[in-house]
């Protein structure tokens, strides 16, 4: 940790922008996976306008399909494992059960509005 820190302090001031992804979780530790890109890395009309920027740091953790609601929604969300890209069985369950519901709910739907058609 502290190698990847003094290494994002020697570049400091030409960072534009650091992404945080948790890779993996355990127990008793996180896999995070740090990326990073520069200010020179950009187009020579576009630096100007960043050159004097502070870095932008984002922090990002994947919401699987089954547990997303809708945005800006303040419905509670549902507990889920951060592990979940990763594959497993408790993910392919969710998401065998999140198809199943889909897929019933259209069929529901088509029926009534066949129903109402007349």
């Amino acid at each position: 940790m502290s190698g990847i820190v003094a290494e994002l302090t020697a570049i400091y001031e030409n960072l534009y922008d650091v992404n945080l992804y948790i890779y993996k979780s355990l127990p008793n530790k996180t896999i995070i996976e740090i990326r990073y890109f520069l200010k020179t890395s950009h187009t020579t009309e576009f630096y100007p306008t960043i050159k004097n920027n502070e870095p932008m740091l984002h922090c990002k953790v994947g919401i699987p399909p089954y547990v997303a609601k809708n945005p800006n929604s303040t419905e509670k969300q549902e507990i889920f494992d951060v592990n979940w890209e990763l594959g497993g069985i408790r993910h392919e369950w969710n998401k065998f059960w999140w198809k199943a519901e889909y897929r019933i709910n259209r069929c529901l739907k088509i029926k009534k509005r066949n129903k109402n058609v007349g």
